[in-house]
């Protein structure tokens, strides 16, 4: 069974690894009090909160930008929003429309329609 301290610990862990993308091997948590844990879990919270948020602006930015270019990619001949996504992801030359979701950084929302535009 875990203590307080070591679910404290581990929680400090994950929760660096998703508000900064590693695991915090600079803490000395043998020194750390369970107080100081406390801190450091509610500090980590925080960030993790802001990490995310940062995270969906990113998303909304990348969707507005994909939409700007479904929209210019009409404007240069496609003949509808379908035909304007297959050509958008015959770039890729991938047909994993997840892929193309990831390197766009749109959200996976986008990858059924990215999916039936590549079937026409």
């Amino acid at each position: 069974m875990m203590s307080h301290r070591d679910d404290l610990i581990n929680y400090i862990s994950d929760a660096h690894k998703d508000a900064y993308g590693f695991r915090p091997r600079h803490i000395n948590f043998d020194v750390m009090s369970i107080a100081d844990l406390e801190r450091e879990a509610d500090e980590l919270s925080d960030a993790v909160g802001r990490a995310i948020d940062a995270e969906n602006a990113r998303i909304v930015g990348a969707e507005a930008e994909f939409e700007m270019l479904i929209f210019n990619t009409k404007s240069l001949g496609a003949k509808c929003r379908k035909t304007a996504i297959r050509w958008i992801a015959s770039a890729f030359n991938d047909p994993d429309a997840g892929y193309i979701c990831y390197m766009m950084g749109i959200g996976y929302g986008y990858q059924k329609e990215i999916e039936a535009a590549m079937v026409s």
